[in-house]
Parts: C-alpha cells; sequence; structure tokens
C-alpha cells in the first residue's frame, strides 16, 4: 500500500472533502490512487478501515461491491495511550487508526480486532432478536414505573402482568383505605396499556421466529439451521440460540 503524499492529511481530510457521500469518498480514493501513480509510486493494495459506530457495516459493503478492500475496526480493541485519552482531534484518531491498520496488515498482534461484516441478510435475520431485547428491556421498565407509582401509597401485592390487572386496577385501596384518585389511575391504565402492547409484540415476534425454524427445518446451511443445530443442546432454548 503506497500513496504519493502523506497518508495521515490525506485521511484526515477525507471526512472533510467527502462528507457523508460515499460517491465523493470513492472519488477521492481513486483521485489519491491517480495522483500517487503520476508521482511514481507503485499502487499494488488500496486497503480503507474505519471504527465501528452507529453507521454500521453499510459502507464497508458498499466500497467492498466497488473494489476497495474494507476492514471495520472493533473501536474498544484499539489500544490508547494516556496522551490520547487527555488529547482528542480528528488528526491525532486518524494517526491512531493509521498505525493500527498498518500493524494489523503486518500481522502484529496486539493492534485491534476487525468486526466480521455481515451480509444484509445476516443483518436482516437479527433485527428480530435485538428487537425482542429491546421489547423486554420496555416491559421491564414499564414494570417498574407501576410498582414505583403504587409503593408511593403502600400498595405492594398489585402485579402488572396478570391478565386482569387493569380491572384489579379499580379495585386498589392505599394504605389508608380510599381508593386511588383519578390522575394516578389514568397514569396507570395508560402504562397498562403500553404494558399489553409491548407483550403482544414480543409473543408476536416470538411466534414469526418459531414459525420460520419450522419452515426452514429441512434446511440444511443457513442463520435458521444453525439456531435449530444450537437449541437442540440441553439447557440451551431457542432465545440463546439465536
Amino acid at each position: 500500500m503506497a500513496c504519493g503524499r502523506d497518508l495521515t492529511r490525506c485521511c484526515a481530510s477525507a471526512a472533510e472533502e467527502a462528507g457523508p457521500d460515499e460517491d465523493a469518498l470513492l472519488a477521492l480514493i481513486h483521485r489519491w490512487t491517480d495522483e500517487a501513480s503520476r508521482a511514481g509510486s507503485s499502487i499494488t493494495r488500496v486497503c480503507l478501515a474505519y471504527e465501528a459506530g452507529r453507521d454500521g457495516f453499510w459502507l464497508a459493503r458498499w466500497l467492498r461491491a466497488h473494489d476497495i478492500e474494507t476492514h471495520v475496526i472493533h473501536s474498544a480493541s484499539v489500544s490508547v495511550s494516556r496522551e490520547h485519552r487527555r488529547a482528542k482531534t480528528d488528526r491525532l484518531d486518524t494517526e491512531l487508526l493509521k498505525r493500527t491498520l498498518l500493524g494489523w496488515l503486518r500481522g502484529e498482534r496486539g493492534h485491534c480486532s476487525m468486526a466480521a461484516i455481515p451480509s444484509t441478510q445476516e443483518e436482516d435475520a437479527r433485527r428480530p432478536n435485538r428487537e425482542r431485547e429491546k421489547l423486554v428491556g420496555d416491559r421491564t421498565r414499564i414494570i417498574n414505573r407501576i410498582k414505583a407509582i403504587l409503593i408511593r401509597f403502600g400498595i405492594r401485592t398489585y402485579k402488572p402482568t396478570l391478565r386482569k390487572a387493569e380491572e384489579r386496577l379499580e379495585a386498589l385501596r392505599t394504605a389508608e383505605g380510599v381508593p386511588l384518585l383519578e390522575n394516578t389511575r389514568a397514569e396507570l391504565r395508560r402504562d397498562l396499556a403500553r404494558l399489553r402492547m409491548v407483550q403482544e409484540q414480543i409473543k408476536e415476534i416470538e411466534q414469526q421466529r418459531l414459525r420460520d425454524l419450522e419452515a426452514a427445518s429441512s434446511a440444511k446451511t443457513g442463520c435458521h439451521a444453525m439456531v435449530r443445530l444450537i437449541a437442540r443442546v440441553v439447557g440451551i432454548g431457542v432465545e440463546t440460540a439465536s
């Protein structure tokens, strides 16, 4: 990998020149390659890397589809010196990533670890499990919020997850033996409605996943086949396997 210009300065300015436009980024890479060739450098390999983040892997897939070797670096795997912990600029970050990538390409251990770049089909297969995890967290937060409201009135035995929880709400009495006031009951009814919707969505995801696994029962490869295989192990259910 060679470049006729200062690599750090080139990379640090790439975001400013290309912005969020992937076509502009590709044009910038080709421009640098042409400039290096005209300067007499022999370009045998073009390699690009960036830190994993919110944007995920779409850019890596897009660049690979345009014959650009691309890697995604696990952010937590990059060792940062104390000096870099205090000072943080685009130039310092670019220098660090450049050294990290070059060390990794040379096969030196301990520089970083690269993320496996999934296909769009593999990412799509992960969506139900990730959505379910989020919904389970939402369910826990709603239940805790309901219990926190009721504990202020001395009510400790109410279970929001019961089938007749909404009916039981009207019969609740505070520690003083009086019914809950209207605003409190209205808030609890809204929370119970949210809880019911979240539980229905969790159930829908779980049922769809079971249907997908049944439909793929004859498949020998693919993510569903792997889930079915792992789920056969004693003590491992569909949730853990997926």
